[in-house]
């Protein structure tokens, strides 16, 4: 089904996402930048929304979905195959350059968490429910989800929200 097409009926492209989620804010720039209406839908925050993935029978995100049908979306290239895009994606980062870039967002990450002394560590920041804390510790999580992606393990929807 080609997008304009599914736009024009009733079916309408849903986007599962959760803060935080890196490939998610990629898979909704993308679309955005394609000139792609979609409904977003925030499944840490929206328990009818989190069902409603669920129900497509989808654990993790981003998800994009039409009607019962859905795609996971580590790769852009799985969105335009699924929604039938006449758009060239960029070609991947070879292996050693992705590597070094992951290495280099883990040692600032790691920097940064040194900054935060003992007492403001584990208080909320700023106006947002999360801490510095656990804010470090989901771009750990995040890479290390990659790596068993990378490996052909399944990622359980509730690794999200390791803590």
């Amino acid at each position: 089904m080609e997008v304009q097409a599914a736009a024009q009926t009733s079916t309408r492209i849903r986007v599962f996402w959760q803060p935080s989620c890196s490939s998610c804010l990629h898979t909704k720039e993308f679309l955005t930048r394609q000139g792609i209406e979609f409904e977003s839908i925030d499944v840490h925050n929206d328990p009818q929304g989190r069902a409603a993935l669920e129900a497509l029978g989808a654990r993790s995100v981003p998800v994009v979905a039409l009607g019962q049908k859905y795609t996971f979306c580590q790769s852009i290239n799985d969105v335009i195959r699924f929604l039938d895009l006449k758009t060239i994606p960029a070609p991947p980062l070879p292996p050693e350059e992705l590597v070094m870039k992951l290495a280099r967002v883990l040692e600032a990450n790691a920097r940064y968490a040194r900054q935060f002394g003992k007492d403001y560590f584990r208080t909320p920041f700023r106006n947002r429910n999360r801490t510095p804390a656990g804010l470090t510790f989901q771009v750990f999580r995040v890479a290390e989800m990659g790596v068993q992606a990378a490996h052909q393990i399944e990622l359980r929807f509730e690794g999200f929200d390791d803590a």
